[in-house]
């Protein structure tokens, strides 16, 4: 019997997982009714990223966060969404699952915040 095995790259992960909020962000239309086009170009939209950047488990936060920035790299020079520019922010979580939920709390508080990326390890995750 022949086990498959599959190999990850958490750029892609990463990668994939930015186009598809920008696909959704892109999907919620743009700015109040009364906006001007100049307002909508003036303000990110900001997308937030807990994950261990420090730890045991920075490696795989660090790789996250890097395929993000690329990512958003190439989306904003591409305009952004709906020429709005792409900003991203992040909490280092150390890999505890503590501070991971304090840091999604404290982006989910932030009403500029519009989506947040969760941790790459499950205990953080489910936390």
């Amino acid at each position: 019997m022949k086990v498959k095995r599959y190999i990850t790259c958490p750029r892609l992960g990463a990668l994939i997982m930015v186009l598809v909020f920008a696909a959704v962000i892109a999907g919620c239309g743009g700015g109040s009714p009364g906006a001007s086009k100049a307002e909508n170009k003036k303000a990110s939209l900001v997308i937030a990223m807990v994950n261990p950047l420090s730890g045991d488990a920075a490696t795989y936060g660090v790789s996250h966060k890097n395929g993000m920035e690329l990512a958003l790299e190439e989306i904003n020079k591409a305009g952004g969404i709906k020429g709005q520019p792409i900003e991203m922010v992040f909490h280092d979580d150390a890999g505890d699952p503590k501070q991971a939920a304090a840091g999604a709390q404290k982006f989910a508080d932030q009403k500029n915040v519009l989506a947040i990326v969760g941790s790459c390890l499950s205990s953080s995750t489910l936390a």
